[in-house]
């Protein structure tokens, strides 16, 4: 039987069943219905069958019938987390005094039992028979599998546990190229020549200086250096020159063996690292070389620091060029210019057009405005916002989907595994906004493909399907989401929650965003005790004078416990009710805090006083003239804000002073202010200025912030690490940006009418117009 074609993965739903057996409430539930056995074997079974996933997972691609023991565990892991998911429910229940003995319960039928009930005295049954025999025999088959495939093949065995090794299949390049094949890449040639035959910037500092070459996969980047590697200026200029491709395998030992061949046609045969350094060393003699070094993955600098020494003897003007998918590796390789290698529309289409060429002949010209929009689509491989169909999405709350899964553990990791796929332009920013992101067409087909019948996408653009394995599914409206942007129609209609929401103890993110027809929460929506994310905008209670304003945002109060972001939208009340004013410190576990849109506000909460406080945004409050952060308590501290990283405060034009506090949080690296035009003075006996901000690294000052960018002029008062600063207007640029040793780009605005000479800037700061969202 021929298996799907995508890889299937189990081991992440693996630990997460594991997770929920070690859950308190599992093992009470044992307790209580003697089930206590039949739990510890599961546990036991799946702790065996995780220990060999690795192998089934690498093994399923040369062998189907692998592929159908992972198809038969993936079932049972399903329906495992369905068992274990009703049975915390029902444990939860046993213990939950509020539910009156039985008097009111939320029910939810059964999904384990055809007549909806599920009875004690069937749970261990129901445990052995649906879950532990039929993992059991999936784990013997496996583990023959394993045993059949190891003593085959001693060599990928490790420890007599899973076999590590990931045999390296990407195809090696060489320095060859086809050059009727390179269509429009004159320009980014030629920069990296100007970089490769340029004199040292600095004389002083004896070092190979690094080129990196940056793109997605397929973009050109191989292409790209075997031109400038093939050219004939490159060849006279370098007096050796040698072409490795290391892929996912940088070692040391085997990449510095490689180079010795590279440069003079024979292995060196030579395992130890020592050797093979000297024997480098001394082949480059002073030699002014040229190493290319493709298709880089490693992010780890102590991979790369036996290669940086061995080629210290190299002569002057020697260069390497690095080619890589990851961002963050040229960083780690610290390179003296970085290519960031995309395609032009125009570029793309003759791209196409040769192809087309070579293999059908001449192209019809009533063909060629088709093909010019696929181009179009195809724009850069990092797709450009506007032409992505759909898929504007936020990181967090992806983030929170990975965990409503198990596949983190924490927000944290989630935020890594963000950042990584980023880095590697699996996702990229939309239209250059900080916070919104997109993925590019192709590879969300690509991940279409491989999840196979799992995950179902239902799309009004073509046809869908779903299947028995069918899981997951999304429904993707396009049209309706055209229309809310359009015509400013994703709001909903919903008048009213569930009663029984409070019960819901595993509840995290409550997002009631444009829910302006909710008439009221309900009772007893407080004493959720797990919410991190308390979302509201346009509650239908609220009235445009603000009356009732205090009385129903009084009525929202969330638990403390673990609420970690809070957003507040178009509130009218003029002052925020107790458990914000007053007991706001208690919710000590805050993490991003929103106040938009709260016109008739002149005050605000004791901010400073929250330990963990991120991310704090203040937008439009009109009639907010001054911030004290403890102006409830008539007192300041300066241990306020110690957790404070990101701050964004726009359109509060009556805003007039600061908290002196806040001028020196020890941790605060962005600071954002736009039209705010009476903040024209900063809190001078702070320590003068922004100057106390040592750990400030982005600075913005956008529009009506003139009078800010002229008192910054006058007292020479800037944070003394700041790494990039954007300007929307003024006459001239601030005094002492030549001080700022750490300053690398200045952005101003594209109408900006400020004057400067070179004098006023280090020689290293990078000046650009553009708009703040593109930075």
């Amino acid at each position: 039987m021929e298996g799907s074609i995508e890889d299937i993965i189990v081991s992440l739903h693996v630990p997460v069943l594991l997770d929920k057996l070690s859950s308190k409430a599992l093992r009470d539930l044992g307790s209580v219905w003697c089930a206590q056995s039949e739990l510890r074997a599961l546990s036991d079974v799946l702790g065996k069958i995780k220990k060999l996933l690795k192998f089934a997972e690498e093994a399923q691609a040369r062998n189907i019938l692998v592929k159908d023991c992972l198809r038969n565990l993936r079932e049972v892991a399903y329906r495992a987390e369905d068992i274990l998911d009703e049975f915390i429910y029902e444990a939860c229940y046993e213990k939950d005094e509020r539910y009156g003995g039985g008097k009111v319960r939320l029910h939810f039928p059964s999904i384990l039992k055809a007549d909806g009930l599920l009875r004690k005295q069937e749970i261990g049954p129901l445990i052995n028979d649906e879950l532990i025999k039929k993992l059991e025999e999936i784990e013997k088959e496996v583990k023959r599998y394993y045993v059949s495939e190891s003593s085959g093949n001693q060599k990928s065995q490790h420890g007599g546990g899973v076999i590590d090794d990931i045999l390296d299949t990407r195809p090696k390049s060489d320095s060859l190229v086809d050059k009727s094949l390179t269509l429009g890449r004159k320009e980014d040639v030629e920069a990296i020549k100007n970089k490769l035959l340029s004199s040292n910037p600095n004389e002083n500092q004896k070092q190979v200086f690094v080129i990196a070459i940056v793109g997605l996969g397929g973009v050109g980047k191989t292409t790209l250096a075997q031109l400038v590697y093939n050219d004939p200026d490159v060849k006279e200029h370098f007096e050796r020159r040698a072409w490795v491709c290391v892929s996912t395998d940088f070692n040391a030992v085997s990449l510095i063996s490689a180079i010795l061949e590279s440069l003079n046609g024979r292995n060196p045969d030579l395992r130890n690292l020592d050797p093979l350094k000297c024997q480098l060393r001394k082949e480059l003699g002073g030699k002014r070389v040229l190493i290319i070094i493709d298709d880089v993955w490693t992010e780890k600098k102590r991979d790369w620091e036996p290669l940086r020494v061995a080629l210290m003897e190299a002569g002057e003007g020697s260069r390497i060029i690095v080619t890589t998918r990851s961002k963050r590796v040229s960083s780690m390789m610290q390179p003296m210019y970085t290519h960031d290698l995309v395609l032009s529309d125009e570029e793309c289409w003759l791209i196409m057009e040769r192809h087309i060429s070579l293999n059908y002949g001449s192209i019809a010209p009533s063909l060629e405005e088709v093909g010019r929009k696929i181009a179009r689509k195809c724009k850069r491989l990092p797709l450009a916002a506007s032409t992505v169909a759909g898929y504007i999405f936020q990181k967090q709350r992806l983030i929170q989907l990975w965990s409503a899964e198990g596949f983190i553990r924490t927000d944290k990791a989630g935020a890594q595994y963000f950042d990584e796929l980023l880095q590697r332009s699996f996702f990229q920013h939309y239209n250059g906004y900080m916070y919104r992101f997109v993925m590019h067409d192709l590879i969300h087909d690509l991940a279409e493909a491989v999840s196979g019948d799992v995950y179902g996408r239902f799309d009004y653009r073509k046809s869908s399907h779903s299947s028995k394995e069918t899981r997951y599914s999304s429904m993707c409206c396009l049209n309706s989401i055209k229309d809310h942007l359009d015509h400013k129609k994703s709001y909903a209609e919903i008048r009213e929650l569930p009663r029984g929401m409070k019960y819901l103890r595993n509840l995290q993110h409550l997002d009631l965003y444009g829910c302006r027809k909710l008439l009221s929460m309900p009772q007893g929506i407080g004493r959720l005790s797990s919410p991190k994310t308390l979302s509201i905008k346009n509650f239908g209670g609220w009235d445009e004078r603000g009356d009732k304003d205090v009385e129903v945002l009084e009525s929202l109060q969330p638990h403390p416990d673990q609420l970690r972001s809070l957003g507040i939208y178009k509130y009218s009340g003029l002052t925020f009710p107790r458990w914000l004013m007053i007991d706001l410190p208690s919710y000590n576990k805050l993490v991003t805090l929103e106040l938009s849109v709260c016109n008739e506000c002149q005050g605000l909460p004791p901010i400073g006083e929250l330990p963990l406080l991120e991310n704090l945004f203040l937008r439009d409050m009109k009639k907010l003239e001054e911030w004290s952060s403890s102006s409830c308590r008539g007192e300041e501290s300066a241990d306020e804000f110690p957790s404070l990283r990101n701050l964004y405060i726009e359109d509060c034009p009556e805003l007039r002073i600061l908290p002196q506090p806040l001028l020196s949080s020890p941790r605060l690296c962005e600071l954002h202010f736009r039209r705010c035009p009476e903040l024209w003075m900063l809190p001078t006996h702070a320590g003068g200025g922004l100057s106390r901000l040592t750990s400030l690294k982005n600075l913005c000052l956008g529009k009506k912030m003139e009078g800010l960018v002229q008192f910054l002029d006058e007292t020479d008062n800037l944070p003394p690490y700041l790494n990039r600063l954007y300007i929307d207007d003024c006459k001239s640029l601030p005094k002492g940006l030549r001080n700022l040793s750490s300053l690398q780009h200045l952005i101003l605005d594209p109408d900006c009418k400020a004057h400067y000479s070179p004098e006023e800037l280090l020689i290293n700061v990078i000046v650009k117009k553009g708009y703040y969202w593109e930075e």
